[in-house]
């Protein structure tokens, strides 16, 4: 398991009528399914929660700061959104907040998303993505949602929460620094230094006296 931080998934189950219970035939391979929402992240968690509907994702992007995803199907269930049954046993789907019919501009959306799908590799959930499309050519979702500029910020987010820590430096450059931000000095006359700062007199530059 990573330690990149989980965002702020909120649940709001589907109706048991629209998910398959299990994951039957092998479960995950590593997808990522991207879908699109023509309308908001609720219009679409309350169309999973309707008993005849028929579909369901595992998580829908919201264009909320408060709260990035709403999970409507358990990870380890089989979520319908993808119509494709062998995709749908595979994956973890994702619907996103918006109308992508005058092109795809939301950035608290894609921001949400990109969070989101750093915590789901992170935890090795998916390791892919993929369009709506490629499952089932019969449809134009995810339309021009920026599929691969999300997977790219999500890396770029995992590149910096992994980044490895500055080394600290030697004990004798903290000094100087802690020193030379006090007094500015002055090497003069062999091992004297002067500070520039009060005038005062030489002092010996094996002590680096701080005279204020």
């Amino acid at each position: 398991m990573g330690s990149f931080p989980q965002p702020n998934i909120v649940w709001r189950g589907a109706h048991p009528n629209n998910f398959t219970y299990g994951r039957p035939g092998g479960g995950r391979d590593g997808r990522n399914t991207f879908h699109h929402v023509v309308g908001s992240a609720e219009s679409a968690v309350l169309v999973f929660n309707q008993a005849g509907r028929g579909a369901s994702t595992h998580l829908v992007i919201t264009d909320r700061a408060d709260v990035a995803a709403w999970q409507c199907v358990d990870f380890a269930n089989t979520a319908w959104g993808d119509g494709n049954w062998e995709s749908n046993l595979r994956t973890i789907n994702m619907e996103h907040h918006g109308d992508w019919r005058n092109g795809y501009r939301n950035d608290q959306v894609l921001e949400n998303s990109a969070h989101v799908v750093a915590w789901l590799r992170d935890q090795g959930l998916v390791s892919r993505p993929i369009r709506h499309r490629d499952v089932k050519p019969d449809t134009v979702c995810s339309a021009d949602l920026p599929v691969e500029a999300i997977w790219n910020r999500a890396s770029q987010l995992l590149d910096e929460w992994y980044k490895p820590a500055p080394a600290p430096q030697p004990q004798w450059m903290q000094n100087r620094a802690s020193i030379a931000a006090k007094t500015v000095y002055a090497q003069s006359e062999g091992i004297f230094i002067v500070n520039l700062n009060d005038g005062a007199s030489p002092a010996d530059s094996r002590r680096f006296v701080d005279r204020k």
